[in-house]
């Protein structure tokens, strides 16, 4: 979502009255004189509320008989927390006061483990953008979504927490309709620098059902791009040939180019 959008999602939600139809809506649709009831304002006063949320595409309302129900629009929220998480993941511990209550964890250790060519896949590629520009498009599900499978498969839903612990969450939709749902956890997120996830893990780092690789993602800058390097461990030599077999080079490949389209778009 572009910043202008996200400015006005931040501009509608900066209303108590429209965040309390939002806080509403999140547990199910209602009916205006529902919504309406809290509130002390005449009921035009308060539709005007609820045009400023649909206008957002925040929610979406519609008429059964004489009365108006409204519902909140699936997704609609990601661009704010897509936001707020990339902004929480660029803090240092010295950006926290120092009587903070809950701090940081110390930064882990990023450093790689050595390539082992027989459980390893490896795809490098330049690409026309900014380090943190391509780190984004792994960080942020908007952007996730917009890149992370090779057309004409759908990324339709990921949720993204860049933060060691945080959810790596992608629903991928088939061009037959079939949906195929994955869940990781986030162990490395350094922003501009590295990004990486397993699937042996969901978020809270509880062990996951069937564990198949773990990605590590290094974004360097080389003259006025980015060298990007996505690295595939596996448990085994037979996970790493299944892997390929299944059309590695061509997917990721293709994924790949997708990502360098996306990011070369974006500005800083």
């Amino acid at each position: 979502m572009a910043n202008h959008d996200l400015s006005q999602l931040l501009s509608v939600l900066s209303d108590p009255t429209r965040r309390a139809v939002v806080e509403r809506l999140t547990r199910g649709p209602a009916a205006i004189k529902e919504l309406a009831g809290p509130h002390d304002m005449a009921l035009p006063s308060f539709l005007k509320h609820v045009d400023a949320l649909e206008r957002a595409g925040l929610i979406t309302s519609w008429k059964e008989g004489r009365q108006r129900f409204c519902r909140m629009n699936r997704l609609s929220l990601d661009p704010v927390r897509d936001w707020l998480n990339t902004q929480q993941s660029r803090l240092r511990p010295y950006d926290m006061p120092s009587d903070d209550p809950d701090p940081p964890a110390p930064a882990p250790d990023t450093k790689e483990p050595e390539v082992d060519e027989s459980r390893d896949l490896i795809l490098t590629r330049l690409i026309p953008a900014s380090p943190m520009t391509v780190w984004r498009c792994w960080a942020e599900a908007g952007l996730l979504k917009r890149w992370f499978t090779p057309a004409p498969v759908e990324t339709v839903e990921a949720r993204i927490e860049p933060r060691p612990g945080g959810a790596f969450f992608t629903r991928m939709r088939l061009p037959d309709g079939t949906e195929i749902a994955s869940e990781g956890c986030v162990l490395i997120a350094d922003p501009g620098s590295a990004f990486s996830f397993t699937d042996a893990l969901s978020g809270g780092y509880r062990p996951g059902d069937s564990p198949f690789m773990t990605g590590m993602l290094n974004f360097a800058p080389e003259g006025d791009g980015t060298r990007y390097t996505a690295r595939l461990l596996h448990s085994s030599p037979e996970a790493r040939a299944r892997h390929e077999e299944m059309g590695f080079q061509e997917g990721w490949g293709k994924a790949t180019d997708q990502l360098a389209t996306l990011a070369a778009s974006l500005k800083d």
